[in-house]
């Protein structure tokens, strides 16, 4: 049995990075004695808009763990790192999404007096919507960084190229198995296709629904959007996103006035919310297909969902998602910012009658994404 500390956020908070750390926390349990260090008060709305915490979260982790960093309160880092001092852990686990926990991280793992590996789960080597900041930050803590865990080619590389004297270690990201169908949305509804999760630039809806005047002249057919717009709120998101695309647009409007332009209200709905863990089987349950029309990516957490629920996906050819889906045979990739390929790949799964023969396919290759093969390579080290 290892002594194993992981730092990041756990439920209440909210996102896919505090699934994750809740599901990897619930597995290391089993055979480890585990310490969580999670956040008191997070990021500021500046940066992070969206309300982080989930009253109703029922995933919470019952184990050992210290809601305590504070963003604004260098002391509560001194502290975490003289509570892993003075459990003197085997392995401390750093989740690591965004160079804004450079500051926290880096202190934490430059205190570290003890000969703990240092381990660093990388769920993004380099950002999506980056700034010049991001490489000082970045490389402040990744020094202090023994190993590093990433879940695509992708990040594989960049790590390599960054981090040239550490272990990167590539393993896929686990199947989001704590999500369950209610009973009543166990059938599944007729055609209904999923874009699921926050609502950012780079993940490119704007070209799926694009690509619904060209669906719905062949099949009557429903999109559901949800998720909450990311950039619409936030003095940061806004100014980079001026910054970086030279645009300066209400994220929110500018998607609804599109749905409006193409007459698209009566095919699409949009459910602008977070959705809480008991609900997300609801809008997987009444979906034939996911559809990720992203114009780039490292990882998606919302395919390892999918694959929960044994459904389909249909993604564009960047960063690791064509790793995770497997073409016509889990679902179809087709290439990215092109409305009609995402059109032709929708007809396609209906024409054809692909669901049941991806989903099946699903069914038999979803084990290898398993959290006890994912911790074990933890262990290992």
């Amino acid at each position: 049995m290892k002594k194993i500390v992981v730092i990041g956020p756990v439920p209440p908070y909210k996102g896919g990075l505090s699934h994750f750390n809740s599901s990897l926390v619930n597995e290391l349990v089993k055979n480890n004695e585990v310490k969580v260090i999670s956040w008191k008060r997070q990021y500021p709305k500046i940066i992070y808009p969206i309300d982080p915490i989930e009253k109703k979260d029922e995933h919470l982790i019952k184990e050992n763990k210290d809601f305590l960093l504070d963003f604004y309160n260098p002391f509560s880092w001194f502290k975490a790192a003289k509570i892993i001092n003075n459990m003197n852990p085997d392995i401390v686990i750093f989740t690591w999404l965004s160079p804004i926990v450079s500051p926290i991280y880096t202190t934490i793992s430059h205190l570290i007096k003890t000969k703990s590996k240092i381990v660093c789960i990388a769920h993004n080597v380099l950002q999506h919507e980056g700034t010049f900041l991001d490489n000082i930050l970045r490389k402040a803590f990744f020094k202090n960084v023994e190993y590093f865990i990433v879940h695509s080619n992708k990040d594989f590389e960049d790590s390599l190229k960054i981090n040239k004297d550490k272990k990167t270690i590539l393993s896929f990201h686990p199947v989001y198995d704590m999500f369950k169908s209610n009973s009543k949305f166990t059938s599944r509804y007729n055609k209904k296709i999923l874009f699921f999760g926050y609502i950012r630039e780079y993940k490119g809806l704007i070209y799926l629904i694009k690509a619904m005047p060209m669906i719905i002249k062949k099949i009557d057919i429903k999109l559901l959007i949800v998720g909450e717009f990311w950039e619409n709120n936030g003095f940061i998101n806004k100014f980079l996103t001026k910054f970086l695309t030279g645009k300066s647009r209400n994220n929110r409007k500018f998607y609804f006035d599109e749905i409006k332009r193409l007459g698209l209200e009566k095919n699409i709905e949009v459910i602008d919310s977070y959705v809480p863990n008991d609900s997300v089987g609801e809008y997987f349950a009444r979906s034939d297909v996911l559809v990720l029309p992203y114009t780039s990516a490292t990882q998606s957490g919302p395919i390892q969902i999918s694959y929960n629920f044994n459904t389909p996906v249909i993604c564009t050819d960047v960063g690791g998602l064509p790793e995770l889906v497997e073409n016509n045979k889990t679902g179809f990739v087709v290439h990215s910012k092109d409305p009609k390929a995402l059109a032709d790949a929708v007809i396609r799964l209906y024409k054809n009658d692909k669901k049941k023969e991806f989903s099946d396919n699903i069914k038999k290759l979803k084990n290898k994404y398993s959290w006890k093969h994912y911790c074990d390579i933890i262990e290992s080290l």
